[in-house]
């Protein structure tokens, strides 16, 4: 049983080599074990060599040591950790390094180290959270105004683009897009802080630049733990995947241009290099027969059927999470290990599948000349009846730039990757989007296609969820999908029809008024319900449906209506009374029809701003337990998010039930390993092998990002230019 520190002269054995070494510290000349200098994880300085190197045609070893792993996980030496005899180090030759005798004789049991007291086995998984697009302009103004005002794209590399806070496209392993648990620690202590600790800690200013967040727990933690979640959503996550206190954060933000497969193939190599630098598990090389045979032997805390990794994505985030999850398969090739613990959540995914072809064209049709909301529109109202669209400044809905127009989204890029392996991937995922995450500026989102959805049971891959019908009008997109069966009620035979499973009632977290406030530096907030979604939409369709027939009269009295350009830049408040004083000759019904598109507008507005409300609600509100309490009945109740996520994935997650009596008090030891051991058992059939990640085109993005392979980059699937051509087909995919 390991449970020493290790010391100077310590005996380490190379698997590659013929002979022993020994460590030299070098790192500290203050603590000692036994009169001997205690190792650090920055001593790599070696007594002699390994001998003949069986992986440089036995000639004599050249080590190149990278970084020791598990470690400690206490930095007590000058803010170094200290190594254990279970610590390893890889050579860049190939080798794996261990310590076969730590050269000091005093045990250290039951000590600081959670790693020094091992009498069996220990489940401690990862959750490893991937984030959306950060498009607050206060945190991210060089992408969300600068490349979106000059139409420049980032992952394409046009010049003055900026990166902002998005992922590094220069280098795609930057540790700056990585917060690991040990960085989170450093900052947020293990022990519960209140709300003003943390707000605290959130605007302590690290970053030198004026603009962006102000440090890496806004920019990473902050995106998944705010006031609507108490602080604490990522906990609910790591809590419940064996995970406690051992949460790490990838950045998936790319550009308003970033296609999914892209950031398929990025996450790949950060989800590799997350697991190389800090997934806690040897190399099965590394692990002598004797003791892999041994199951209550310790050294199994370091395999991957005891360290489950969990991967979580938000919006662009879905797609980063999917390359993040397949680099961690492929790393767990590389180590030797055929099968993993891998759980995969989508939350609001953004580009699910691809948007071409006939599907592009009647959404581009439905939005210009049926709904007619191709303009930028402000509105000046508050609440639920204001709001802001930016169709127009990122023209988006133009045929001239196709900014919607892909071919790959994460499904077909998938499918094109993985091959007849995507069917052991899908089984391994839940996704959570509300039907009405169709919000222009986030399209295209919804369900990906074959995986299970914690939201819809049935799935929903449209690209509407809200369509108005006419007595004699149709949108083009309308499939009539027997889903979409919810009315609202209109003019005359006219109505709207909507799919359920939609994010209805909304909360916000609102100061809370107090006469007598005793603490001024506590603030304290309260959630809040304002307007439904349903309410919403019965506004916007109805006032579609004025406008439409105002619309409709004029053409059949007066001929063609010619829309005002000027819509699309001044502010509707002002607009009216603009136009009455510039005006001249024409005739007051078309400025009757332009009122009653103004006012559509305004619904309009409102909409998407709920829409997108509906976009970030799956993060804000994710333990809420009231935000599906209108939900259609269905076998998974009207519970919270995360209650469904997990009943969803009751019979797909790899994870084990705390052992614990009802009143609370811990079963006795004996039983509760007993317990332990048939669910443990249970879990192996939901191991996922790692062939999934062993294939041809993730080996190439692994030469491309990881190693700066030219010739490899040339190899990888890359989005056609869409500008200027309307239609794509199956022959620009790469296989």
């Amino acid at each position: 049983m390991a449970n020493k520190y290790v010391v100077e002269e310590a005996e380490l054995k190379c698997s590659a080599g013929s002979t022993p070494a020994k460590l030299k510290v070098t790192s500290q000349k203050s603590n000692k074990i036994e009169q001997k200098l205690q190792a650090t994880e920055n001593d790599k300085t070696l007594m002699g060599n390994f001998g003949a190197c069986a992986l440089c045609n036995g000639n004599a070893c050249a080590p190149a040591l990278q970084q020791w792993k598990v470690i400690s996980s206490k930095k007590t030496i000058k803010g170094q950790k200290l190594l254990l005899d279970d610590s390893f180090i890889q050579c860049a030759k190939g080798g794996v390094v261990n310590i076969t005798n730590p050269n000091q004789s005093v045990a250290r049991l039951g000590g600081a180290d959670e790693e020094l007291d091992k009498y069996y086995p220990k489940l401690q998984g990862d959750v490893v959270f991937v984030n959306g697009y950060h498009s607050n302009p206060t945190e991210n103004e060089e992408q969300t105004l600068w490349n979106a005002i000059l139409d420049l794209n980032h992952e394409r590399g046009d010049f003055l683009s900026q990166q902002g806070e998005s992922v590094n496209e220069h280098d795609h392993t930057d540790k700056r897009d990585i917060f690991t648990n040990i960085e989170l620690s450093e900052v947020l202590s293990k022990e519960e802080l209140s709300k003003r600790e943390i707000r605290k800690k959130l605007k302590k200013r690290q970053l030198l630049t004026l603009r962006g967040f102000n440090n890496k727990l806004s920019k990473f933690w902050n995106y998944w733990n705010d006031e609507s979640n108490e602080f604490k959503a990522s906990k609910l996550y790591c809590d419940y995947f064996n995970a406690t206190s051992r949460d790490h954060y990838i950045n998936g933000s790319h550009g308003l241009g970033s296609n999914a497969a892209h950031r398929i193939d990025h996450g790949i190599a950060l989800g590799y290099k997350w697991a190389k630098e800090n997934w806690r598990i040897y190399p099965k090389e590394a692990i002598t027969e004797e003791r892999f045979a041994d199951e209550n032997d310790y050294i199994h805390t370091f395999t991957p059927p005891y360290k489950p990794v969990t991967v979580v994505g938000h919006s662009h985030g879905a797609a980063m999470s999917t390359g993040v999850a397949l680099g961690i398969l492929y790393y767990a090739r590389e180590i030797g290990w055929d099968k993993i613990a891998l759980n995969v959540i989508y939350l609001a995914s953004n580009q699910p599948q691809g948007l071409h072809d006939e599907e592009y064209e009647n959404l581009i049709d439905d939005k210009v000349n049926f709904y007619f909301v191709n303009v930028t529109q402000f509105s000046m109202k508050k609440k639920a009846y204001g709001g802001r669209i930016l169709n127009g400044l990122a023209e988006i809905f133009s045929l001239e730039y196709n900014k919607l127009l892909h071919n790959r989204g994460i499904y077909e890029h998938l499918k094109a990757i993985l091959g007849d392996k995507f069917e052991a991937y899908k089984n391994r995922c839940v996704q959570f989007t509300f039907t009405n995450d169709r919000g222009d500026m986030v399209i295209r989102d919804g369900d990906i296609p074959e995986i299970k959805s914690a939201c819809d049971p049935e799935t929903n891959t449209d690209t509407f969820h809200l369509h108005y019908v006419g007595k004699d009008l149709k949108a083009k997109s309308d499939n009539n999908n027997p889903k979409m069966n919810k009315k609202i009620p209109l003019s005359g035979e006219d109505y709207a029809k909507y799919a359920d499973y939609f994010a209805n009632r909304r909360f916000e977290m609102k100061r809370k008024k107090r006469k007598y406030r005793i603490d001024k530096k506590e603030e304290k907030k309260e959630e809040r319900e304002w307007e439904t979604y349903r309410e919403i939409m019965a506004f916007c369709m109805k006032n579609f449906d004025t406008y439409l027939k105002h619309y409709n009269w004029f053409e059949q009295r007066f001929g063609k209506f010619i829309f005002r350009k000027i819509i699309r830049y001044i502010p509707v408040n002002t607009l009216v009374t603009a136009y009455y004083f510039l005006h001249n000759g024409k005739d007051e019904p078309e400025n009757d029809v332009h009122n009653n598109y103004i006012n559509y507008l305004n619904g309009y507005a409102a909409l998407q701003n709920a829409q997108l409300y509906a976009h970030f609600a799956p993060v804000a509100w994710i333990g809420n337990k009231k935000i599906l309490s209108d939900f259609p009945d269905d076998d998974y109740g009207k519970i919270s998010i995360f209650d469904r996520i997990c009943k969803a994935g009751k019979d797909i997650f790899y994870r084990i039930d705390p052992l614990i009596v009802p009143n609370g008090n811990e079963k006795p030891e004996e039983e509760k390993r007993k317990n332990f051991k048939k669910q443990f058992d249970d879990m192996q059939t939901r191991l996922i092998s790692t062939e999934v990640g062993n294939t041809d085109y993730i080996k190439n993005v692994i030469k491309a990002y990881v190693y700066n392979d030219k010739e490899a980059l040339k190899n990888l699937y890359e989005e056609p230019d869409h500008t200027n051509n309307l239609y794509c087909d199956d022959e620009l995919f790469y296989f």
